[in-house]
């Protein structure tokens, strides 16, 4: 992770003067993931249990900073949004370290607990290093004087949710043609990088009022293994068809885009590009049976 590249008007933290390992997440009895883009079978009922080990090179800190008398703060920060909830933000955990006590390297652990209660769909998480306490003296003007003042800082964006849950589904009355299908997709999309929420959606036969029901909370895991894997069979289809379409996919890096929904998919259940072309263009069948096998509901659960 590289620390924040804002243009401050006064002297910060190089990268190179702090060691920050990767963010951790446990949820209740699950197994430890670090640096996550999505959280698998989060439940809102869960604890968050976050940390991560940061280490100072406090002699970088003194030559970057210009001064030899330091008192920093380095706080781990959180924050939460979703399209139903307001933004929420706080302070997770917050160490102290200071150049008076003589040692070249400080290691600090931040670690704290979220009740899942308190969080939306998305979880922010920011490391920062900050002045705690103004110095007396300087021995530049440009060396930072006011308590508060970022000296460095790294964040991360999660979603809680995965695809899954900001996937967008709609219910509708279907036509004549497509009998007792339960549910249908559409997808138009000329780019990689359109926005998922505008260029696909999913739609279920309100017909079947049962069946809506189920999907809405997720009562029946085969179900879901189903659907999210005909889904996924369609989309990374699509690509599988079109070269172009696939590079542009395997490069994109929003994590808002069409792209970036197929390329988490293509590496997490093929491991490259060149073996789902392989899969595709070979037994039709296996290629199926490994997209489905990947959203299935005994193992991790997949968005």
């Amino acid at each position: 992770m590289a620390g924040a590249s804002t243009a401050f008007p006064f002297l910060t933290i190089p990268d190179s003067a702090v060691q920050a390992g990767p963010w951790t997440l446990h949820v209740n009895d699950g197994d430890p993931v670090e640096n996550p883009e999505w959280l698998e079978g989060w439940d809102y009922n869960a604890d968050l249990h976050i940390w991560q080990d940061v280490e100072l090179d406090m002699s970088k800190v003194q030559a970057a900073l210009k001064n030899d008398h330091l008192f920093l703060g380095v706080v781990l920060r959180w924050g939460t949004a979703g399209s139903n909830k307001p933004l929420l933000a706080g302070i997770l955990a917050r160490e102290r370290a200071s150049t008076v006590l003589g040692r070249d390297r400080i290691s600090l652990r931040l670690e704290g607990r979220l009740p899942g209660s308190r969080l939306a769909g998305q979880l922010f998480l920011e490391t920062l290093v900050v002045l705690q306490v103004s110095p007396l003296t300087a021995a530049s003007n440009l060396s930072p004087r006011n308590k508060g003042d970022i000296l460095w800082q790294d964040r991360i964006r999660i979603s809680l949710e995965g695809a899954r849950g900001r996937f967008p589904v709609s219910e509708s009355g279907f036509p004549e043609r497509y009998g007792n299908a339960l549910w249908f997709l559409e997808h138009s999309v000329e780019a990689m990088d359109a926005p998922l929420l505008s260029s696909v959606r999913l739609y279920l036969n309100a017909c079947h009022e049962e069946f809506v029901r189920h999907v809405a909370r997720e009562r029946d895991p085969y179900l879901m293994q189903a659907m999210m894997a005909d889904v996924a069979v369609q989309m990374i289809g699509m690509v599988m068809q079109d070269r172009e379409l696939l590079l542009e996919a395997m490069e994109s890096e929003d994590t808002d885009s069409v792209g970036w929904h197929l390329r988490k998919w293509i590496l997490g259940i093929f491991g490259s590009a060149e073996e789902a072309l392989r899969s595709w263009q070979g037994r039709r069948g296996e290629f199926h049976a490994r997209i489905n096998s990947y959203f299935g509901f005994t193992g991790r659960k997949r968005g």
